[in-house]
């Protein structure tokens, strides 16, 4: 084992976890769920993958590059981990006054234009 594994293991599963985070997130996002995943179970993943990883230092890499990149901060205390881009955009709805305008607007243009019947 060399001293650089011994001393910051987490810094050299970077790349995995974060592999592994933009799989779930882009799983969750094609099958319409929720992109959000139980810790325990992300935690059992990684150590799956080889990864020796505690909730304290999940917390910590976090809310660091690369994994803030995917992963909204991790509560400590929370069961479950968000990634980003989770909360739905509400879609955009026209002011009614607005939407009405618009529909008159385009029915006076269409009533200019010649017909050419």
């Amino acid at each position: 084992m060399k001293i650089f594994e011994v001393a910051d293991p987490v810094n050299l599963d970077t790349g995995k976890l974060l592999a592994l985070a933009s799989f779930m997130q882009a799983r969750a996002n094609d099958t319409g769920a929720q992109a959000q995943v139980d810790k325990s179970t992300f935690l059992k993943l990684a150590s799956n993958m080889g990864i020796s990883l505690s909730n304290a230092q999940l917390v910590e890499l976090s809310n660091q590059p690369p994994l803030n990149g995917v992963l909204l901060p991790v509560d400590p205390m929370a069961d479950i981990i968000k990634f980003k881009g989770d909360a739905p955009e509400a879609p955009a709805m026209p002011d009614p006054n607005q939407a009405q305008e618009i529909v008159a607007n385009a029915a006076k243009s269409a009533m200019k234009k010649s017909r050419g019947v």
